[in-house]
């Protein structure tokens, strides 16, 4: 016989013995280690699986697109593995922003994103809601850069203020929607994509529009001052709860703009140094913002006079009050929220610190959103007199300035150039 037969007859023999070997129950011990083995390695892998899922899903967003960017560039990448790759970092560029936006505006955004690709043969952008999920569907052919910007601009059209921006002009709608995408842009760093938004979307979204653009000029302003995301779109997010039904678009339209304007005096007041609270009610929108940086006026009467202006301002009808500091103020805020809420005039409130941008320089701010308790303004004011719960200075330089401002005839003393701030000599 060859050599060959011989082995496959030592072969079965083997195999053989073997097989009456585990029959006989030789090699139990063996086998139950190799089951408990492959327990154990089964079980380990799924537990690793889930474990590497789970932190993949708390993974913070800048986390996700660092990962994302690293496989987009890397060589010989799976074209499947890239495709997912620059669908999160897409969605960790946006829903970044965009839990960032809530933090700072009491929730005005209901939705987080979630990217697809276009099938071969579709040809057109898609976004629909379902879940708390905006799931919009981009075109992979064009750069990671490229579609995070369109993306924005999906989401923001469908998505951003959906029953408010039917109260909304149209031309301030689209400001607004370019203001936000540009917001999003810079908060995220995006530097190719915020160059193709400027040169390119921009131009394409205003073409022949000029009302549109003096929109984006007030917005851009109001946005320097932090005021964009932290006080006028959590205002137009209420809006329609408040709003009059038998209402015309165009009064909606007049109301909505008058409100702009109130934030854009805001601005040239909190520039020129004025003293005073600055009061808003209109019939969808009734607000109050008192600015707090008088240094003198905090040295010398404490937090009293702001605490009674928002009293007042409660009682001649404001439903929400922000406080402003700068300067000194900065750490008066939390001190005139918690009081103003211990002597009941308001229900909650909520503080955030951050830096805007005053003439070109770079300042720190703190905000403080007081929802207030309907009616307590009265009580307050008719249970405490001036004479120990002063008033802030009766100043009418702001009123005069939304005269200017609603009106188009803005001095240039009041224009965007870069000028040095001139304060009261007692600030120093």
């Amino acid at each position: 016989m060859s050599r060959i037969t011989w082995s496959l007859i030592v072969a079965g023999a083997l195999v053989s013995a073997l097989l009456a070997a585990f029959a006989l129950g030789v090699f139990a011990s063996v086998v139950e280690e190799i089951r408990a083995i492959a327990g154990w390695v089964g079980g380990g892998s799924v537990a690793l699986g889930l474990w590497v899922a789970a932190m993949w899903s708390a993974a913070p967003n800048f986390f996700k697109q660092l990962i994302a960017r690293v496989i987009r560039i890397a060589p010989d990448v799976p074209n499947q593995l890239k495709r997912r790759a620059i669908k999160n970092e897409i969605e960790g560029a946006i829903n970044g922003a965009l839990r960032q936006f809530n933090r700072e505006g009491t929730g005005f955004v209901d939705h987080e994103v979630s990217v697809s690709w276009l099938r071969p043969g579709e040809d057109a952008r898609e976004v629909f809601f379902r879940s708390g999920k905006a799931y919009l569907k981009l075109d992979y052919s064009k750069s990671s850069e490229t579609n995070i910007v369109e993306a924005a601009l999906l989401f923001c059209k469908r998505g951003l203020l959906l029953e408010t921006r039917q109260y909304v002009p149209r031309p301030l709608m689209t400001a607004i929607d370019l203001q936000f995408v540009d917001e999003v842009l810079q908060r995220q760093r995006a530097a190719i994509s915020r160059a193709y938004f400027v040169h390119e979307v921009m131009e394409r979204e205003t073409q022949g529009d000029p009302e549109t653009l003096r929109f984006v000029e007030k917005l851009q302003m109001i946005r320097q001052h932090g005021l964009f995301t932290r006080v006028l779109l959590p205002e137009l997010r209420d809006y329609p709860a408040l709003a009059l039904g038998g209402w015309t678009p165009q009064r909606h339209g007049q109301d909505v703009e008058a409100f702009l304007d109130f934030l854009e005096t805001t601005v040239r007041s909190r520039e020129e140094g004025t003293q005073t609270g600055l009061l808003h009610v209109g019939q969808g929108i009734r607000t109050a913002i008192v600015l707090v940086g008088i240094p003198y006026k905090l040295q010398s009467e404490g937090t009293r006079p702001y605490v009674r202006r928002t009293a007042i301002d409660e009682m001649e009808g404001a439903q929400t009050v922000y406080l402003l500091g700068y300067n000194q103020g900065v750490s008066y805020i939390e001190q005139i929220a918690k009081e103003a809420k211990a002597l009941g005039l308001v229900v909650d409130y909520e503080t955030e610190l951050y830096d805007a941008t005053v003439r070109d320089s770079l300042e720190r701010h703190k905000l403080a959103r007081l929802t207030m308790r309907s009616g307590e303004g009265n009580r307050f004011v008719m249970e405490h007199p001036t004479t120990e719960w002063p008033d802030i200075q009766d100043d009418i330089e702001w009123r005069e300035i939304l005269a200017q401002v609603s009106t188009g005839s803005v001095p240039t003393e009041y224009s965007d150039q870069p000028q040095e701030e001139t304060r009261p000599s007692d600030e120093s």
